[in-house]
């Protein structure tokens, strides 16, 4: 269950919830269970967060920090993800049907399950790791 602190004020604002996070930075934040419907995070710092099971329809995360978030079990329909970091995200079980994920960092994020039907505009670079053989880049190119 979301931390109602925590969810307050990210509520209240990007830059309450990124001035918070400066002082804050090693609280990892729960927004479980959250509706956030609509919400703007733009250019958000959502390190590490947990969405799991949350309604983030409509949110706006471009420019945002979701390295290593946890976004299962997510309806995650129409979000904007423009040039958000995703790195090592878990959007497994979620549905992002058409959501943008235009320059998108999507590095080792996990989507397993996950529906991507009607994806607006991919074009990303997607990195595996794969052990003791150093990166190997796989482009991930699809234009809708």
């Amino acid at each position: 269950m979301a931390n109602a602190e925590q969810l307050t004020i990210l509520r209240s604002g990007v830059k309450r919830w990124n001035d918070w996070r400066l002082l804050n930075h090693s609280v990892k934040p729960d927004f479980s269970g959250a509706d956030l419907k609509n919400l703007d995070l733009k250019e958000a710092d959502l390190i590490c967060a947990d969405f799991s099971n949350s309604n983030l329809v409509g949110v706006d995360f471009s420019l945002s920090n979701l390295y290593g978030a946890n976004l299962s079990n997510c309806k995650i329909l129409g979000v904007n993800f423009q040039g958000t970091h995703l790195g090592e995200a878990n959007l497994s079980r979620s549905n992002l049907n058409g959501s943008d994920l235009r320059n998108a960092n999507l590095s080792l994020s996990n989507f397993e399950y996950s529906s991507i039907i009607s994806v607006k505009k991919i074009r990303t670079h997607v990195y595996f790791t794969k052990p003791n053989s150093g990166k190997t880049a796989i482009r991930f190119e699809a234009l809708y």
